[in-house]
C-alpha cells in the first residue's frame, strides 16, 4: 500500500493512544508510517519525473496540472532537445497540488510567504485567466523566445490573447470544449441528440451528464466562463444551473468525466477536445462521439510562464522555447509513434503553431480540428474572465454544486414548470464585478458573501417541495 507523504500529518496520536496501545508499540507504528510515507514519496517522485531526487544535477522545477502523458512526453522531448543544443543535461522535476486551481492557490500563498521566489521555475498549464492574474500581481518574469517563432503565432484568436505582449506568458497549445457522447447509452436509453450547450438543459437528461467542478478544474471553469460570456451573466447562470441540475456528479478531476462516459455511467460529458479525442482513440468511434456545440464555440490557450525568482530562469526559458518549436508542437497533436510525434502517449491537443497544421492527415493525427479555421461564435474576453475567476468558481460551488441534490430534487418536483428564477444568480454582473475587484480580496467579506449565497440556495431549493 502506498501512503501519501502528507498522510502521517493527518493521523492524530490519540487515534492510537485511545485504544491503549503501549507507548513503545505506538511509537513503532508511527515510525513505520513515516518510513512508508517517505518511501511512497520517493516512488511517486520517480514515477512522476523520471529523476532520482538524490542524484539529480541541473534541474528545472515545474508546477503543473498536466497529466502524466503530457509530462512524460514533454520532459523526454525537452531533455533530448536541450542535450542536442547545449551538449549538457537538464533534468525536469514536476510538482503537482491537485489541479490548476490548487496550483494557483499554492503559488499565491507561497509568494505571500516568500515574495522574492518560491523555489519553482515554471507554471505550465491551466488556462490563460490564471496567468493574466499572476502577471498582474507581478509574479511572472519575462522570457523572450526567438522572434522567428513568436512571429508565426497570432497575437490573439477572436479576442483571446495567445501570449502576453510583455513576454510573461505564452500559450503553447490550444483548448476547445465540447460534449463527449456515449452513443450506445444514448441509443439504449432513448436519449435525445445533443448539438448545443442549451440542449443539455433538457430535463430528460437528468442524471446522464457530468461536468467537473470549476473550483478544481480549469477546463470546467473555462466552460462556465464561455457560457457566461455567450449568453450573458443572468441567462448564462440560468443555463448552467439547469445543466448542473441534470448532472450525476461534478468530480474534482476533469479527467474523470471522459472515463465515466466511456464506462457508460453517463451519456454526456462536458470536456476538453484532447480528452474527447483520446477517449475515442482508445474506445472507438463506434462507441463514443464528440460534438462541438453550435451555440458557443471558443478556443483558448493553455500557457506556460517563468515564475518570479526562478532558481534556474535561463533553462526555464529554454523549456518555453522548446515548447514553441515545431519539434515541441508536434508532440501535442501527432499520434504516438508517428514521425516526430510522442513515443508513449498520444496527447491529442491542438497545437498553437499554425504551420504544424499544414502536414496533418488522418494517418498521423486524430485531431480533426484546425483552430485557425474554426467558426468562432463568441469573442472571449480573457481580462473579464481573469478578473472574476475565483468569484465565479465560488458562486458555482455555493449556489449549484454543493446543494446539487436539493437543486436536482427541486427541479424534478417542478418539472417543466420550473421557473428560470430557480436557477438565476443571486447578484447582477455589475455587482459581481464590483465585488471581484473590491471586497473579494477581504477574507471576511468573501466568506460573508459565500455564506449568504449558500443560505439563499438552501431557501430557494426547499420551496418547491
Amino acid at each position: 500500500m502506498k501512503i501519501r507523504p502528507d498522510t502521517i500529518a493527518r493521523i492524530p496520536f490519540f487515534a492510537i493512544s485511545r485504544h491503549r496501545v503501549p507507548a513503545r508499540i505506538a511509537l513503532a507504528l508511527l515510525l513505520c508510517v513515516a518510513v512508508a510515507a517517505a518511501a511512497g514519496s520517493c516512488q511517486r517522485f520517480k514515477k512522476l519525473t523520471g529523476v532520482d531526487s538524490k542524484k539529480q544535477g541541473a534541474v528545472i522545477k515545474i508546477i503543473s496540472p498536466h497529466h502524466e502523458g503530457i509530462r512524460k512526453e514533454m520532459q523526454a522531448g525537452f531533455e533530448k532537445w536541450y542535450k542536442d543544443k547545449h551538449g549538457a543535461d537538464m533534468a525536469v522535476e514536476w510538482v503537482e497540488s491537485g489541479g490548476a486551481s490548487n496550483d494557483l492557490k499554492f503559488i499565491l500563498s507561497s509568494f505571500d510567504k516568500k515574495p522574492d521566489g518560491i523555489g519553482l521555475d515554471l507554471f505550465y498549464g491551466g488556462g490563460s485567466d490564471r496567468y493574466i492574474e499572476l502577471a498582474a500581481k507581478g509574479l511572472l518574469q519575462p522570457c523572450k523566445p526567438p522572434r522567428e517563432i513568436v512571429s508565426q503565432i497570432p497575437a490573439d484568436l477572436k479576442g483571446a490573447p495567445l501570449y502576453d505582449p510583455e513576454g510573461r506568458w505564452y500559450g503553447v497549445s490550444l483548448g476547445a470544449f465540447g460534449i463527449l457522447v456515449n452513443k450506445q447509452i444514448v441509443k439504449a436509453q432513448n436519449l435525445p441528440e445533443v448539438k448545443t450547450w442549451a440542449d443539455l438543459a433538457d430535463p430528460r437528461l437528468q442524471g446522464w451528464i457530468e461536468l467537473s467542478d470549476p473550483r478544481q478544474s480549469s477546463s470546467a471553469h473555462a466552460i462556465f466562463e464561455i457560457l457566461l460570456q455567450r449568453y450573458g451573466w443572468r441567462q448564462g447562470w440560468i443555463l448552467l444551473g439547469k445543466i448542473i441540475s441534470n448532472c450525476r456528479a461534478l468530480p474534482g478531476s476533469s479527467g474523470q468525466v471522459p472515463q465515466d462516459v466511456a464506462a457508460g455511467q453517463i451519456a454526456y460529458g462536458l470536456t476538453l477536445v484532447s480528452y474527447a479525442y483520446s477517449s475515442i482513440e482508445e474506445h472507438g468511434a463506434d462507441k463514443l462521439g464528440f460534438t462541438m456545440p453550435e451555440d458557443a464555440t471558443a478556443v483558448t490557450p493553455d500557457p506556460i510562464a517563468v515564475l518570479k525568482g526562478a532558481p534556474n530562469a535561463e533553462a526555464a526559458c529554454e523549456f518555453v522555447n522548446f515548447s514553441l518549436t515545431e519539434q515541441g508542437q508536434k508532440l501535442w497533436i501527432l499520434k504516438k509513434g508517428a514521425p516526430g510525434g510522442p513515443s508513449e502517449f498520444s496527447i491529442n491537443t491542438m497545437a498553437i503553431l499554425p504551420s504544424v497544421y499544414e502536414s496533418l492527415n488522418s494517418a498521423n493525427t486524430v485531431v480533426a480540428l484546425n483552430p485557425y479555421k474554426m467558426p468562432q461564435i463568441i469573442r472571449y474576453d480573457s481580462a473579464k474572465g481573469a478578473g472574476r475567476l475565483n468569484l465565479v468558481d465560488e458562486l458555482a460551488g455555493a449556489m449549484y454544486i454543493e446543494p446539487l441534490q436539493a437543486l436536482a430534487a427541486a427541479r424534478k418536483a417542478l418539472g417543466a414548470a420550473a421557473p428560470d428564477d430557480l436557477f438565476a444568480p443571486p447578484l447582477s454582473e455589475a455587482q459581481a464585478m464590483s465585488l471581484a475587484v473590491g471586497g473579494w480580496n477581504d477574507p471576511v467579506q468573501k466568506d460573508a458573501a459565500i455564506t449568504q449565497w449558500k443560505s439563499a440556495a438552501a431557501a430557494r431549493y426547499r420551496k418547491p417541495r
